[in-house]
């Protein structure tokens, strides 16, 4: 897949979070990776963030650190209330479907990291119904400069 398709897939707004649609085609390349690992599922990092109590905050706060798939339970209990059941709802539903959950999602490389940029949800709750799944990441991969998207500031040190 080119860039031109990432963007025809996943550049009508779905991406909430604040990638530099304007750079992507010039300077990223797209990398496709399939697996049906829930271990690999639980690495990748997530644009959720910890404070140093454990609980919820945005990727600006000081002393932020962002969240893999496997840790988002960390903060639950500080979830804003439309995350907490958006992935109440599809945890359920994914734990009883008795089929393979399907996920196709866009991430950006950050060195050894890929961070989802959409489908944080989809992903949390797939990852805590341990729930079957097949993943099909469509992964940019570009500069870690925090121009590029806000979140890569806690990846380019």
């Amino acid at each position: 897949m080119d860039t031109s398709a990432f963007a025809l897939i996943f550049g009508d707004g779905g991406i909430r979070a604040r990638l530099d649609w304007r750079r992507v085609h010039d300077e990223c390349t797209v990398e496709e990776r399939y697996t049906r690992s829930r271990k690999e599922l639980g690495e990748l990092c997530t644009v959720w963030y910890t404070d140093e109590s454990g609980r919820d905050t945005g990727y600006a706060h000081q002393g932020a650190r962002p969240l893999r798939v496997s840790e988002v339970a960390i903060t639950e209990a500080s979830w804003p209330r439309a995350r907490a059941s958006m992935i109440t709802t599809l945890r359920r539903e994914f734990g009883r479907s008795g089929r393979p959950v399907q996920l196709a999602l866009p991430g950006y490389r950050a060195g050894d990291e890929v961070v989802l940029l959409d489908g944080n949800h989809r992903a949390a709750a797939a990852y805590l119904a341990d729930a079957d799944t097949r993943l099909l990441l469509y992964i940019l991969c570009g500069p870690t400069d925090s121009g590029m998207l806000p979140d890569l500031r806690h990846y380019s040190r």
